[in-house]
């Protein structure tokens, strides 16, 4: 049996294998009724369809910049078929364009796919303007960069790898462009593919459904040891009825509601002058939230295909006990802080910092491919500054100990077992100037 990433793909081959084709007019059984030559009635129906590999490599071209109307320059990222020896074809190909507000830089769901080019296909990813690599400033499906569109399918139709058909494809706000780029019936946009596009971003994803929380929070502030050290500490608990969720899977968003959840804990911080010249500090928080009714959660990417395979096109997994997305238990840093005066007028400062952070989930489904392991990160500050002259001199250091840590993580859309991530930045040095005047 195919899998839900295979179904779909092969979907989206039946559009695009036949460009020149109607890909629309389907009844609800999947079959259309025509006239044949003789005046009769005749039914047609969608037949399973699989564009075999033509190529066993595929290459992409340097970057290009699509110059638009104002100037303004939009990156391209062009992958061909290739053959053994690493070279691209020279035959005109169909193309199967992506125009995309993610950075096609940093592949993931902007990586070109081997099943496509592998069967013929020239694959273009463009960063629409004001993202990625292209030039100008980025006002989400606005009126310019709606405009941008229709130049950018002209770009590509008119192009040497182009046979003058383009089919386009991609989930989310690659879907949403490719319905805005429909609308200027450019005739070289044969077929569209448009995964999951928000019908309405307010209600899809910001706001699903009503939310009713009851909460209250403790805390105290305190000077201790005449003015040398001060000590805050608070403790909260919050929850949630009909708790808005919202996750994206294997086929898309899934949002709506979880019955009830609830989130708590004990935050505190120390901070202590041991003299004139040296200072520490120190804080913790303790975090537990946890759903405590979610039965409707959402499925890994591997149970959605499981249950796809199975006959269960809705896969839904229970989450109650289970703790919510970004969320560590133990958050900790230590810091100290060393003054020792030049002179009359300057004065040189180090700093250390200390963070952990205890592991979470960058997902509500408890997928541990998108689970951020423990870390430790150190940052450090060497400064040297002049009173009576107004500037400062400093080296920085920060997470000196190099450490990869995930920001945001999820699963990359109908590839099962992919996943892409953002990474914090690594270790890093620099200088830095200031002049006060």
């Amino acid at each position: 049996m195919m899998g839900l990433r295979d179904q779909v793909v092969a979907g989206l081959l039946i559009c695009l294998g036949a460009m020149l084709t109607a890909c629309g007019g389907s009844s609800s059984s999947g079959q259309t009724t025509t006239a044949n030559d003789t005046g009769s009635a005749e039914t047609r129906a969608w037949q399973p369809y699989e564009r075999p590999q033509e190529f066993s490599a595929m290459v992409t071209l340097p970057r290009e910049f699509i110059e638009m109307r104002d100037g303004v320059r939009l990156s391209a990222h062009i992958t061909l078929p290739a053959d053994e020896a690493g070279n691209p074809v020279e035959t005109p190909l169909p193309v199967i364009l992506t125009q995309t507000g993610y950075n096609s830089s940093t592949g993931g769901v902007t990586a070109a796919n081997p099943y496509f080019v592998q069967r013929g296909y020239a694959q273009v990813y463009v960063d629409v303007r004001g993202t990625g690599n292209s030039e100008g400033v980025w006002e989400a499906w606005g009126p310019v960069e709606q405009a941008d569109y229709l130049e950018v399918m002209d770009w590509v139709a008119k192009q040497p790898w182009s046979d003058g058909n383009v089919g386009t494809w991609g989930p989310s706000f690659m879907a949403i462009t490719q319905l805005l780029t429909a609308q200027h019936n450019h005739p070289a946009h044969k077929a569209l593919f448009a995964i999951v596009p928000p019908g309405d971003v307010y209600r899809d994803i910001t706001f699903a459904g009503s939310q009713i929380n009851g909460a209250f929070e403790l805390g105290v502030k305190t000077t201790l040891f005449d003015g040398a050290a001060t000590f805050n500490a608070a403790a909260f608990y919050t929850e949630f009825a009909n708790r808005q969720v919202s996750n994206f899977t294997l086929t898309g968003y899934v949002v709506g509601n979880a019955a009830e959840s609830i989130t708590q804990g004990v935050e505190a911080d120390f901070r202590m002058a041991l003299s004139e010249r040296l200072t520490i500090g120190a804080s913790a928080a303790w975090l537990d939230s946890y759903f405590t009714s979610f039965e409707d959660g959402p499925c890994t990417a591997v149970q959605t295909d499981a249950a796809f395979r199975a006959g269960n096109p809705d896969c839904r997994q229970d989450l109650s006990g289970e703790g919510t997305d970004y969320a560590p238990e133990v958050t900790a840093s230590l810091t100290g802080q060393y003054v020792r005066p030049i002179g009359d007028s300057m004065e040189m400062r180090f700093q250390l910092d200390l963070n952990y952070t205890e592991e979470y989930y960058t997902t509500q489904d408890r997928d541990e491919a998108d689970k951020q392991d423990a870390f430790y990160k150190i940052n450090s500050r060497l400064s040297l500054m002049s009173f009576a002259q107004g500037w400062e001199l400093a080296l920085l250091g920060k997470n000196l100990t190099n450490e990869i840590t995930t920001s945001h993580g999820n699963d990359v859309p109908l590839f099962v077992g992919a996943h892409f991530a953002s990474t914090d930045a690594p270790r890093s040095v620099a200088v830095e100037g200031v002049l006060r005047f």
